[in-house]
């Protein structure tokens, strides 16, 4: 069982949050890395750095990747590229600002991971 400290359902007063997001790569880097985060506003209002590096908007469809299913109505899926040379087996830092918002909600974290085609590599 993986657990993460995601403060789900806490306000953040100073704009921002940091959450630790487990990953098993096995030391394979991966062609592809998104980041789809749920929120409660869209992505354009956010800025996102995977340890350390800065994430930049995707248009990746979260439905592709059963991850948009169950989004509660006010929320939305905002998906983030994530450069595959910076994840790491083990704990990898997200920090999540929000720009003209100082208590925002983010709800869920899912870093979807392509090693190939999805057809013959599936997706995580």
């Amino acid at each position: 069982d993986i657990t993460f400290d995601l403060p789900a359902g806490s306000t953040t007063p100073n704009g921002a949050v940091e959450f630790r997001l487990p990953m098993a790569e096995g030391g394979i880097v991966p062609k592809e890395a998104i980041l789809f985060l749920r929120l409660t506003a869209d992505g354009s209002h956010y800025r996102v750095s995977f340890n350390g590096s800065p994430c930049q908007p995707s248009q990746a469809d979260a439905t592709a990747y059963c991850l948009a299913e169950k989004c509660p109505e006010g929320r939305s899926v905002a998906a983030f590229a994530v450069d595959c040379s910076k994840l790491k087996d083990g704990d990898n830092l997200v920090r999540v600002e929000c720009h003209g918002l100082k208590d925002f909600y983010l709800e869920r974290a899912d870093c979807v991971v392509i090693h190939g085609g999805v057809e013959t590599h599936g997706f995580f």
